[in-house]
């Protein structure tokens, strides 16, 4: 069940990464906070295991 409420969190953390990205119009600001996002991602994909 740890697994399941993780990837729960991981789904959560991309709808609210997307959702940040469309508000914001700097296509700059939109890099920065993808690499954030995939960085945040890959922490909890390698801490997880």
């Amino acid at each position: 069940m740890n697994h399941f409420a993780e990837y729960i969190f991981m789904l959560l953390i991309i709808v609210v990464g997307i959702f940040i990205v469309k508000k914001v119009t700097s296509c700059l600001f939109k890099i920065i906070i993808a690499v954030v996002f995939v960085a945040i991602l890959a922490w909890l994909y390698l801490s997880s295991n």
